[in-house]
């Protein structure tokens, strides 16, 4: 994501990109997957400074997306 932000800074753009996004999760956890991390389908927007200003978690997975986690709501 810091590649990302330097391009929007760099060229003083907004920047809108669909990225994979693993988050850790607890072992508590009952739907937390084995390696300890959920990976989410996810949009993220940078502003013309490079900061992040948006991230979307793709709750409507299409039935092919099976490599991704449903966020909980």
């Amino acid at each position: 994501q810091e590649r990302l932000s330097c391009l929007a800074k760099d060229n003083s753009i907004y920047l809108v990109a669909n990225i994979g996004d693993k988050k850790p999760c607890n072992a508590s956890d009952s739907q937390c997957p084995p390696d300890g991390h959920y990976q989410y389908n996810t949009d993220v927007v940078f502003d013309s400074q490079g900061k992040l200003v948006a991230r979307y978690h793709k709750h409507n997975l299409f039935m092919n997306e099976n490599q991704f986690n449903v966020p909980k709501k």
